[in-house]
């Protein structure tokens, strides 16, 4: 009893909501990784890692546009806890560990940059924010990205209190294993320049220290350009890594999910544009809100800012947010805990409302095992259910008419791909309707509609 009177006498008030609520959405957090519907993307990825386990090699005998690392360690993941619905829920598993990284290291970086009340707010906001409490859970390269990323920053601002040499090339390791993980790393990599260089003109670090970490990051670039030539080709990397990527046709208004994350949690983002303005009419400088204003920028310079592309940049706006709303509670202390339960209230009602259960997609893909041997092949057409099984072509997903992976490569480049063509030839067991008519010969002639599912045809 002396401890929960303790808990909840502690001053300033706000301190154990923020400590009830952390622990509750990370409840929800384990929910939602064991439970949750899947992304076409996370079957994407766990089927890339498959592959790599099967013996393919990435970007030359299956297309891939990202970075190699997450499909490198997804494969190791399949050949320790096997294939099937075990290895999907593993990967949610590893990307909820790496999650809790993720708030760990907020906390860290909040409290070497304001204190421990914001840092613990920080990740009150964070674990609270919708738009990223679903996609850090989701087994794509942005989760281990964000992760690496934050450890480089850590880092970093513990060298520039310490000067611990350690702590400097600890940063550039870590900045480098992100740019392994997915390209957008580049967006991080150019603001910590900017901040180099601004601590430079300060005088606050010394040239020695700026050759050393740029120093690193050279050489690790120049052993990455070396085993990607050797591995892929350099040519072959750079279309299918960044050639590829900048020519898209999957595009859609900047804003779209911006304004969507603003109706969610409009809270955090009220603060965090005070803070960012505040500093302006201060002209204070904050690595943190630099960090923020930046990583958000950047996310306008694709052509489709997908909701996980706010998963760079969120750890820095809750931080911002986070020191506002400690002002916020010292003007007004009921509003300030009236918002903060509303914010607790509203993100568990979105959640609630938007998630759905992932039995039958799972159910789906052990259905298909099923009735598969390790030979088979499948036609999935867009990474929804086949992924423990082998593929009819290079191109395996994003064939959409229009829009897909495949019409921006036939722009840049020929390729032949017929999909009737590759089911005659090869006789996959299972097919689905992505992209193909049933009617033509090729299905309706050797395939019979699923007793299970109306979208699998099976070979007759």
């Amino acid at each position: 009893m002396e401890i929960i009177k303790k808990f909840i006498s502690q001053k300033p008030s706000y301190r154990p909501i923020a400590m009830v609520s952390i622990v509750l959405f990370a409840l929800v957090a384990v929910a939602l990784s064991l439970y949750r519907s899947f992304n076409h993307d996370e079957f994407e990825a766990i089927h890339s890692g498959w592959k790599i386990f099967a013996g393919e090699k990435i970007y030359v005998d299956f297309l891939q546009q990202h970075h190699f690392m997450l499909y490198y360690v997804l494969s190791d993941l399949i050949a320790i806890v096997g294939e099937g619905v075990k290895a999907i829920i593993a990967s949610r598993l590893l990307s909820l560990a790496m999650a809790v990284g993720v708030a760990g290291l907020v906390y860290r970086i909040a409290k070497i940059a304001y204190d421990k009340n914001v840092a613990l707010l920080s990740v009150f906001f964070l674990s609270s924010t919708v738009i990223f409490l679903q996609k850090i859970l989701e087994v794509r390269p942005d989760v281990p990205l964000v992760l690496f990323e934050l450890l480089a920053v850590f880092f970093l601002l513990r060298f520039f209190e310490t000067k611990k040499l350690w702590q400097l090339l600890l940063s550039a390791t870590a900045l480098f294993v992100s740019f392994l993980f997915l390209q957008k790393a580049v967006f991080l990599i150019f603001l910590i320049g900017l901040i180099f260089l601004y601590k430079l003109w300060k005088k606050e670090i010394a040239w020695k220290d700026f050759l050393i970490f740029w120093g690193m990051m050279a050489v690790f670039s120049g052993i990455f350009i070396w085993y990607v030539a050797v591995t892929f080709t350099w040519s072959e990397y750079f279309f299918l890594n960044w050639l590829i990527n900048a020519n898209l046709l999957n595009t859609f208004p900047l804003y779209k999910y911006l304004l969507i994350s603003m109706e969610q949690n409009p809270l955090v983002w009220i603060l965090f544009v005070v803070g960012i303005v505040e500093l302006v009419r201060r002209k204070s400088f904050s690595v943190i809100a630099f960090l923020a204003l930046g990583m958000l920028s950047f996310i306008f310079a694709t052509k489709s800012p997908f909701p996980q592309y706010y998963l760079t940049s969120m750890p820095f706006i809750v931080m911002v947010a986070a020191a506002q709303f400690v002002k916020l509670f010292e003007w007004k202390k009921q509003v300030a805990i009236f918002l903060m339960l509303a914010t607790v209230a509203g993100s568990l009602g979105v959640l609630g409302y938007v998630s759905e259960n992932n039995k039958k997609q799972l159910q789906k893909i052990d259905y298909v095992l099923s009735i598969t041997n390790k030979n088979d092949r499948i036609y999935d057409g867009d990474a929804n259910f086949n992924v423990f099984r082998k593929d009819l072509d290079y191109f395996w997903f994003s064939t959409k008419p229009k829009t897909g992976v495949l019409t921006s490569y036939r722009l840049m480049r020929e390729y032949d791909y017929n999909a009737y063509t590759l089911i005659d030839k090869f006789k996959p067991k299972v097919i689905s309707n992505s992209f193909i008519k049933i009617k033509n010969p090729a299905v309706a002639d050797n395939y019979a509609k699923s007793p299970a599912y109306s979208d699998l045809y099976i070979r007759k």
